[in-house]
Parts: C-alpha cells; sequence; structure tokens
C-alpha cells in the first residue's frame, strides 16, 4: 500500500478562511482514493506564495518525510503548488532520483514521473511556465500599484487605519484628534511609550480595540495617510482622503521618529512626574503629561475622557521639577526633621527664578512629608 502525503498551499489569504487550500485537499483526498493510496500525512502551506521565497515549513517538513521515508507519494492539485522556483525545482528532482521509486500525481495535470529523462524533462517545462506565469503576475500586480498611487486611490485591505472610516475616505473625528495630540507630544519630546501609556490609561484603544504599544504609535505618526498624501517607492502622491495633519507637520514626524536609534530609546524620561507622582491641589486627581501650543513641556489637570479631573491646573514642567528636586535633595543633605520651613518663622524654598513662577504656575507647594507633590495653585489650565 502506498502511503501518500498530500501537499496544499495557497500564496494569499488575508482572512485566514483556508478555503483555498480545503478545496486542494479535497479534491487530493479523492485523487489518492481512486488511485488507492493512503494518505498518511497532510502538509498545508496557507497565505505563503511559493515565487516569494518565503520559508514554507510544511513543504520542508514533507521533504524530511520523503528522505526519511515516512511517505512514499506526493499528492497535489497542481504542480505549481509545490513550486514556482527552477532551482527548488531542481532539487526536488535531486532528492526523488536519489530515493527512487517515489510518485508525484496532480489532480490537474496527471502523474510525474521524475524516475525518468522525458519526465523529468516535462516537469523542467511546466515549472519554467509556472516560474513566468509568477513573473507576469508580479509584473502586473505592480503596475497596478504605481497607477492606484499617482491616481492618490485606495489599494489593499487589511484592518482600519486608526483615524479613518473603514472604507479609508473619511476622517473619523475624535480619532482624528488623537492622532493630533500624538503628533504634537512626539514634536514636543514626548517618547512613543509615555504616549501608548496616557492614550491606554486614558481608555483610548487602537482601531482593532487593543491598547497603544510603542511600536503603534510610532507606525500611525510615520504613515503619509495622515498627511492626505500616497507613497510608492519613495514618491509622494496626493491623496483622495483628507488630511489629519498638515504635510509639513508629517514631514517632521518622519524625519525625528525615523532617524531614532536604539540610544535615543533609552534616554531619561522627559516627564518626572507623570504616574500618580504629582497632583492636582484642587482635586487630588494624578496630573498627565501634556505641551503647550508653544510645545512646552507642561502637567495639566485634565478632565477629558478617561481622567477623573478637574482641568483648571497646569503648570511648566521645568520649573516645576526643579523645585521639587532641590526639595528633595534638602531633605537628603538635612538630618533635622521636620524642615525648618514647616515651623513658623522659617520660608520653604523658593522657586529657582521668580519671574519664571510668576509666568507658569502662580504658586506651588509641596505636601511634607514629601510622599505626593501636590500642585496647589497653579494656572488654569488651557
Amino acid at each position: 500500500m502506498v502511503s501518500a502525503g498530500i501537499y496544499a498551499r495557497i500564496s494569499s489569504d488575508p482572512d485566514g478562511t483556508r478555503l483555498g487550500v480545503e478545496r486542494q485537499i479535497t479534491d487530493c483526498e479523492a485523487l489518492a482514493s481512486r488511485l488507492g493510496w493512503t494518505v498518511a500525512e497532510q502538509y498545508v502551506d496557507n497565505d505563503i506564495s511559493a515565487w516569494s521565497g518565503k520559508d514554507r515549513p510544511e513543504y520542508r517538513r514533507m521533504v524530511d518525510d520523503l528522505k526519511n521515508r515516512g511517505i512514499d507519494a506526493i499528492v497535489v492539485w497542481h504542480p505549481d503548488r509545490l513550486t514556482r522556483h527552477p532551482r527548488e525545482f531542481e532539487e526536488l528532482i535531486a532528492l526523488v532520483e536519489g530515493i527512487g521509486d517515489v510518485r508525484i500525481e496532480t489532480v490537474t495535470a496527471g502523474d510525474y514521473d521524475l524516475s525518468t529523462s522525458a519526465g523529468r524533462s516535462v516537469a523542467r517545462i511546466v515549472g519554467a511556465i509556472a516560474r513566468k506565469d509568477s513573473d507576469d503576475a508580479s509584473t502586473r500586480l505592480r503596475r497596478k500599484h504605481a497607477e492606484l498611487a499617482a491616481a492618490g486611490k485606495v489599494a489593499g485591505g487589511g484592518p482600519r487605519p486608526f483615524g479613518y472610516t473603514e472604507d479609508r475616505l473619511q476622517v473619523v473625528a475624535e480619532e482624528a484628534a488623537v492622532i493630533r495630540e500624538m503628533a504634537t507630544r512626539v514634536l514636543a519630546g514626548d517618547s512613543q511609550r509615555s504616549i501608548a501609556v496616557d492614550l491606554n490609561s486614558r481608555g483610548i484603544h487602537t482601531s482593532q480595540g487593543n491598547d497603544w504599544t510603542p511600536s503603534g504609535v510610532k507606525r500611525v505618526l510615520m504613515s503619509t495617510r495622515i498627511s492626505g498624501r500616497r507613497e510608492y517607492q519613495g514618491e509622494f502622491f496626493d491623496a483622495v482622503w483628507p488630511p489629519i495633519i498638515p504635510p509639513e507637520q508629517s514631514d517632521r514626524l518622519r524625519r525625528k521618529l525615523g532617524s531614532r536609534t536604539p540610544k535615543d530609546r533609552r534616554a531619561p524620561k522627559r516627564y518626572l512626574l507623570t504616574g500618580g507622582l504629582l497632583r492636582c491641589g484642587r482635586c487630588d486627581a494624578p496630573m498627565i503629561a501634556r505641551p503647550d501650543v508653544n510645545s512646552r513641556r507642561r502637567y495639566v489637570c485634565d478632565s477629558g475622557p478617561g481622567h477623573a479631573g478637574c482641568g483648571r491646573m497646569s503648570a511648566l514642567a521645568e520649573p516645576l521639577e526643579q523645585f521639587i528636586a532641590e526639595a528633595v535633595l534638602y531633605r537628603l543633605d538635612t538630618p533635622e526633621w521636620p524642615p525648618p520651613w514647616s515651623t513658623p518663622g522659617h520660608n520653604r524654598p523658593s522657586w529657582p527664578d521668580s519671574t519664571t513662577r510668576s509666568q507658569t504656575t502662580k504658586g506651588c507647594s509641596m505636601a511634607w512629608p514629601p510622599t505626593t507633590p501636590t500642585v496647589r495653585s497653579a494656572a488654569p489650565n488651557g
């Protein structure tokens, strides 16, 4: 009894339904039954092109089983399901010649007798034609994408892009506001990680409903789509969908994010008091990092979605962090407790620059003992 292995492959299955390979398997099983063969194993490479050169793990497993005589024959729907590369086909021919007595049957093209010179010649001709078909299809596909890009039209499928509707042609206002916020914060110096953490804490998710990651933030901001453009092979084309941010801002983002190195990603946090360390003096809600319209680092009490703040407090980060750092250093250098300014007749540390203080926070106090600093009287948010 011949012990056969069925090999099935389809190049593209974006939905993961396996309908194409399941049809192949059904036809191959019927052929094996007519031949009186026993199907010992199935090898399925779904959504993998044989022309692209990508590794096909199930094909490699089938070849190993042939070498180890786990199977005696191969059943495949069409010869080009096995391979479209002449080099790979020559390797299969050499393997069959070395083993001997290996049969290859196809549903649509009959048997492949690789044990004879004539059979090998026919197989090579069929393989060469399959390769040419793949080359022609690839050329047509590249031409199609070039035409779509030049016209600024939508190409491809996949998940809905964040900021746009399912048809990819209309802006989702709420998500567009998040993209503009992310763009402003990155250009002001915020890290992708801090932005992802902040968005997740506010209950804002990706278009697929997942939590944000630093790479997800970068992917959105690096996309030319959000600037109303299409990019194809280094060229930019005006798209048919509306922009969310100006092209000039998009170019700045791409330069900034594209030039980052692992050393840049390990840089210290630009905001030192996030994560609940700094709280609003009016409502005690954690203050978050958010640059102002001039891209200056700033802490704000946010009353927006996902936040329980009053929205009435803000403070520039630099003078506030300097004040708290000096207070902490004083505490570390001073053995006496409580500190002298906590008793009548002593003054607490002053802001490093009184002018900056009056222009930014209009007063700030530390809670003692210094567990959580609190902005007591900051400039109204906005």
